[in-house]
């Protein structure tokens, strides 16, 4: 596998609408820790045992790491989740957005 830059191809635009609406998405995860503060205030009332070890690690160009499949039917679920949470804000059929992300990765 090759890893090439594109920036500024004919896929750029499609990138951009798929960050717009991932972004969206990913804070709808349970998961989701927006920075130091966030984890501070989502654990700061939780009691842990003593000999608990909380570690922290920012991650940064892990996309090479992730399985194309299995990401993009986790982007896949997220966009899902968004559109039923908020289906007023028009964004496109799942199944387009799916096409789309196999057409970038």
């Amino acid at each position: 596998m090759h890893i090439c830059s594109c920036v500024n191809s004919i896929t750029t635009n499609i990138s951009k609408l798929l960050d717009h609406w991932l972004k969206q998405a990913v804070i709808l995860l349970p998961s989701y820790i927006r920075d130091t503060t966030h984890l501070i205030q989502t654990i700061e009332d939780k009691t842990f045992e003593k000999d608990i070890l909380l570690c922290t690690v920012d991650v940064t160009n892990m996309y090479t790491n992730i399985p194309t499949d299995e990401g993009n039917q986790a982007a896949l679920k997220a966009l899902e989740t968004l559109k039923r949470s908020k289906p007023d804000l028009g964004m496109p059929d799942t199944q387009v957005m799916l096409d789309l992300l196999n057409t970038v990765t």
